[in-house]
């Protein structure tokens, strides 16, 4: 018996010292922004790339903590295709060309406050789109990432140039903005002032600014702020004479104890969702109109909770995570004529915290390359001072240097993937809340996990001694 129980102890501990955990309530994964290959608008489009070279330049590793402007705007790394196009076809091709490259960081959050207009215009003027060594025409686009991630099915449609609606949110869409002051509450307290919503929800949708928390009770929305927040927004869609909300105190958000209070409506005003949108417009940004009234209308439906209620933060606008950025550009060639197209764009990889190191992991979707009528070669270098660790496809870098190169004969299938880091070897990081994890929530599985095997041990030896 006491060896079992010695057996089963040094198994788990071995297990418990062998087992890395990251017990942080910090964020250990940074997100970043994958960039693609160029497209074209139209499917049965008849050019052929004879030839791809792709140049990843990275001396910069980003830092997941800057909130600085500048510091965004000084960012160095930059993906470079370059594209060998020839036309087979017996005639002129003229062809609208499309190259996404991804939406803003996650980790550049804080740059983007107050001055995003600002951020877009200067960013634009970094990087160039050029056909045969000159210069081209180019058009900042934007769209509403829809996914977590780009679709080429999905996303290329959306660079039309109209206005889409949806079948509720659509340009004449009543706006209603209700404003609210709060008197006698404390500013400390916990308390939340309260509404219930049981509306036909294809007839009218609400937004609550600051929103604290809802649930549905009975086919009703039940919503609530706090009471010490300040002014409370609330806003309604569809309805050009919606009933004003009625309100409820109570102690807090937990508590449905009711409780004095004085709300009083400050304002009243009614407009349409376009104009409800645009007003927000900045003509100066950079970004087309009708580009930012499709992506408030994505940013609206995204924060979708239940059948009656948006919970989108107005006041921060769409995220620019959830924002993705083309250039968009037109290419001619005459029949039999080739000519070379070099787009330069950032590329921003994810950002492993979970090391003593970070690691840096870049993403390039080469899929969209399929689309083209036929695809050569492809040669891809990456120019970095960091260690890489490891590739998709595996084991094609060729490393010499500061250089790492790969060559290939046809497209890969799949996606360019790389991760790189500052040392050869980065190490996990151990530390004290990991250790308090292991303590709180797996001692106490694995005690019990030994106490079994205990007891089985125990029923097995009372049987074996019965039957003797």
């Amino acid at each position: 018996m006491k060896r079992i129980i010695l057996i089963l102890t040094v198994t788990c501990t071995v297990l418990l010292l062998s087992f890395q955990l990251q017990a942080n309530s910090a964020i250990q994964i940074w997100h970043g922004s994958d960039a693609h290959d160029v497209i074209a608008s139209d499917e049965d489009c008849p050019l052929t790339v004879l030839h791809e070279d792709l140049l990843f330049d990275l001396p910069d590793t980003p830092n997941s903590w800057t909130e600085d402007k500048d510091r965004f705007l000084q960012y160095r790394n930059t993906v470079t295709a370059e594209y060998t196009f020839h036309n087979l076809s017996d005639m002129h091709v003229h062809a609208q060309l499309a190259f996404p490259f991804g939406s803003y960081p996650m980790y550049f959050y804080g740059t983007f406050n107050n001055d995003f207009g600002d951020i877009l215009k200067q960013e634009q003027a970094k990087y160039t789109v050029q056909i045969n060594g000159e210069a081209a025409p180019v058009t900042l686009r934007h769209t509403w990432l829809y996914g977590r991630a780009y679709d080429t099915e999905r996303d290329l449609p959306l660079l039309d140039e109209s206005f889409r609606d949806d079948s509720f949110l659509h340009k004449d869409t009543p706006v209603t903005i209700f404003t609210y002051a709060i008197e006698g509450i404390d500013a400390q307290s916990a308390a939340a002032v309260r509404t219930v919503l049981d509306q036909d929800p294809s007839h009218e949708r609400w937004l609550f600014s600051p929103y604290n928390g809802g649930e549905i009770r009975d086919d009703k929305t039940v919503v609530q702020v706090w009471a010490a927040g300040g002014p409370i927004t609330c806003i309604c869609f569809g309805n050009a004479e919606p009933k004003e909300p009625e309100w409820t105190f109570v102690k807090n958000g937990e508590s449905e104890e009711e409780i004095e209070g004085t709300i009083t409506l400050q304002q009243k005003e009614t407009l349409s969702f376009y104009d409800f949108v645009m007003r927000q417009y900045d003509e100066d940004s950079g970004m087309l109109d009708h580009d930012w009234y499709n992506i408030y209308v994505g940013f609206l439906n995204a924060s979708r909770e239940g059948p009656r209620l948006y919970t989108a933060k107005i006041h921060e606008g769409p995220d620019p995570e959830r924002i993705l950025r083309w250039y968009v550009y037109t290419i001619d060639l005459d029949p039999g004529e080739t000519l070379v197209n070099t787009v330069q764009a950032p590329i921003y990889p994810s950002i492993d915290m979970s090391y003593k190191d970070p690691v840096y992991s870049y993403l390039y979707l080469l899929s969209p390359a399929s689309t083209w009528k036929e695809f050569g070669t492809l040669d891809v270098r990456i120019q970095s001072p960091q260690f890489l660790l490891n590739s998709v496809p595996e084991n094609v870098f060729r490393i010499q240097d500061d250089t790492k190169a790969a060559a290939f004969e046809t497209l890969p299938e799949g996606e360019l993937q790389f991760d790189l880091c500052t040392v050869e070897k980065p190490e996990k990081i151990r530390n004290a809340s990991s250790y308090l994890y292991l303590l709180v929530f797996l001692l106490p599985i694995i005690g019990g996990v030994i106490l079994f095997f205990v007891l089985l041990a125990l029923i097995l030896r009372f049987l074996f001694r019965k039957r003797a």
